[in-house]
């Protein structure tokens, strides 16, 4: 779930980090004590021309721990809210690339990924300009 993304905003975004970042960590890992963990399958190759992803075809436990997150933060003006998937990034394209060609070399490639989920990472800078995530936190669920 992106708090602070890749957009335009009045105040530079590591200020925003700056300013955001205890509410949000206390929130987050206040959140993510009330957990379980929990296994996640990717069962989905889905194929865009920008990007290659994986989903499950369930996204109710990370749906939940994003409303309970929702319920509790303010997001900063501007910022999208998050998605209703639940999905992992292959590959991004800087250029779009040929999707039918690309749809046919994955729609045979067998999909069945299973996560145990039993933490969450906070990072920063994980996007434009720099691609160098820091980890700033890692949350631990229930065991």
């Amino acid at each position: 779930m992106e708090i602070i993304c890749d957009r335009e905003y009045p105040t530079p975004r590591n200020e925003l980090f700056t300013n955001w970042y205890e509410h949000y960590s206390h929130q987050v890992g206040e959140t993510l004590a009330d957990v379980p963990s929990f296994n996640l399958t990717f069962s989905e190759i889905e194929v865009s021309a920008r990007a290659i992803i994986v989903r499950t075809a369930t996204s109710e436990a990370f749906n939940d721990i994003r409303t309970k997150l929702l319920s509790k933060i303010e997001l900063p003006k501007g910022t999208k809210l998050p998605p209703d998937i639940t999905h992992c990034t292959l590959a991004r394209f800087n250029r779009s690339l040929n999707l039918e060609e690309a749809i046919k070399l994955t729609q045979n490639i067998p999909c069945d990924i299973t996560e145990n989920i039993t933490s969450f990472k906070l990072l920063k800078d994980l996007g434009p300009p720099t691609f160098e995530p820091k980890t700033m936190q890692i949350y631990n669920v229930q065991d």
